[in-house]
């Protein structure tokens, strides 16, 4: 959570971030080959639904973007091919549970850093996929010490296999974002 203040006013703005919300594993076939990501059969999306409906009350959200930071192209297999399709299919299932306002967008960090882009140029591309979802958020904001003005009304997750270094970049894109605004 990002919070700023100023005299007796605070602003605040609440994300997520982890690894995707289904039922998955790393599996290493020898000590030599690389791990591949395996979904839990027919029933990888079990607890999905009941997590976002969590979210969803807690914050009182109208939305809730996914932000996929997962390697995935149809063209191409990746360890993370699985585990990418799997969470993408589970959306429809939200649809189908009855959840609306959960969406998914997909930015494939990986993909970015191994073309040899610069920060900047990541950092751009990060902006005209997500900064218009992240400025129509919102804010959480109000008067110090307990009054509450206005909710934020959106949540960004951020997602992806292991939730380390890439989904600490993109939540720094965000919070840059967010401080610029």
């Amino acid at each position: 959570q990002l919070i700023f203040e100023k005299g007796l006013r605070f602003w605040t703005k609440s994300y997520r971030r982890g690894s995707i919300p289904i039922r998955w594993k790393t599996v290493l076939a020898s000590k030599i080959s690389a791990p591949k990501h395996k979904v839990q059969g027919g029933n990888f999306s079990k607890g999905t639904a009941e997590y976002f409906k969590e979210l969803q009350k807690r914050f009182e959200l109208e939305s809730i973007i996914c932000v996929s930071l997962l390697e995935f192209s149809p063209e191409e297999h990746s360890a993370e091919s699985e585990i990418a399709e799997s969470f993408q299919n589970s959306f429809e299932l939200l649809e189908q549970a009855g959840l609306h306002g959960i969406s998914l967008m997909n930015f494939n960090l990986n993909e970015k850093i191994h073309k040899g882009l610069e920060v900047d140029e990541i950092l751009s591309d990060f902006l005209k996929l997500c900064g218009d979802k992240i400025d129509s958020s919102g804010f959480t904001s109000g008067s110090l010490p307990y009054t509450i003005d206005c909710k934020q009304n959106g949540l960004m997750r951020f997602n992806c296999a292991d939730s380390l270094d890439r989904t600490n970049i993109a939540t720094f894109f965000f919070a840059i974002k967010t401080v610029a605004t």
